[in-house]
């Protein structure tokens, strides 16, 4: 494959999936409260408007959407309202969230910014909220906020998965392993978030390329941020199985670094190429393939959309990473 082909792959990821717009000059030092809060908020407000592409009418039931505020008031409850807008603007890389941003300068005009809410206003502004915000999904703004992000997904997908697909036409037995990395509960509280990670992934990626040096073919790293987690990744990382064996065993010794050298003890790991994990899906996308058929490609699918959906957190306790997902798959020229 041309290099001019590789370089496409590596733009398509950065430009859809891994680019983010601030820089280090925007680092926000956000409460682990307030990061629940906008999980929980994205669940609401996920729920309320599953919005598809052209579609500009969102009715809703009277008994959902009694629901649906009360939902909205619990997380209002309590709050003033100059919080609220504090948290929701710190949540605008996701659409939903961006969406509601839209719609409150209209809802909260002429009312006390200070002033905290009872649960009986919190559920007369949830009310008005899902009422203006229903205006705003069905506009053109919310529709292109949902449907880009819809479509960025689908386009780093399927560029993982035309990847993966191209090193397992080269290489007739691909071994695919995939490893979740990250620190122990007591550790990811303490844990300096700014680099100590991505100097970790380093580390852990320089110890695979020297002890896998003729059998490891490349890798897909997405970083993410758990409110009990801290900074974990998923990693997805490809060997050519004619050189290699035993899927489960390479993906614990690699687990293995991580804990014990690469991050002293305080790492933890998931290791998904366990036969019983893998058992849990019908394509899982993981071990060891050595024909191309459509469950491969299924299974392939799999864990491509799992590296390439949006994570909300990341984008606000680590405005710093540029490239949430992070790749090096770039195929070696083919022998002649």
């Amino acid at each position: 494959m041309s290099n001019g082909v590789n370089e496409m792959f590596v733009d398509l990821l950065d430009s859809h999936v891994g680019g983010v717009s601030e820089t280090s000059d925007c680092l926000v030092a956000v409460d682990k409260g307030s990061l629940v809060w906008m999980t929980q908020l994205q669940s609401a407000l996920q729920s309320t408007c599953p919005i598809g592409r052209g579609k500009k009418k969102l009715p809703m039931a009277p008994h959902a959407r009694v629901r649906r505020a009360q939902k909205l008031a619990a997380l209002l409850e309590g709050m003033a309202l100059s919080e609220v807008i504090e948290r929701v603007r710190l949540g605008k890389s996701d659409p939903h969230i961006a969406c509601l941003d839209r719609a409150l300068p209209s809802i909260l005009k002429d009312k006390s910014m200070t002033e905290h809410l009872s649960s009986g206003a919190a559920l007369t502004l949830a009310m008005e909220i899902l009422d203006v915000l229903m205006v705003v999904y069905g506009s053109w703004f919310g529709r292109s906020k949902i449907d880009n992000a819809r479509r960025e997904r689908e386009r780093a997908c399927g560029a993982l998965v035309k990847r993966m697909l191209a090193f397992k036409r080269r290489y007739p037995k691909l071994m695919v392993i995939r490893l979740d990395v990250g620190y122990g509960k007591q550790y990811a509280a303490q844990v300096d978030p700014s680099h100590e990670i991505l100097d970790h992934w380093s580390d852990l990626l320089d110890a695979i390329k020297e002890g896998f040096e003729t059998s490891f073919l490349g890798y897909a790293a997405k970083i993410e941020y758990g409110v009990r987690k801290g900074p974990h990744m998923h990693l997805m990382l490809l060997f050519n199985g004619s050189k290699v064996r035993q899927d489960v065993t390479i993906a614990r010794l690699i687990g293995e670094l991580w804990k014990n050298k690469v991050t002293k003890g305080a790492g933890l790991y998931h290791n998904s190429n366990e036969p019983n994990y893998k058992a849990r899906f019908t394509h899982c996308g993981v071990g060891v393939f050595s024909g191309l058929d459509d469950a491969t490609i299924a299974g392939f699918q799999r864990v491509a959309d799992y590296l390439a959906k949006r994570d909300l957190l990341i984008r606000v306790a680590m405005p710093h990473v540029f490239r949430v997902l992070r790749t090096g798959l770039v195929l070696p020229p083919a022998r002649v």
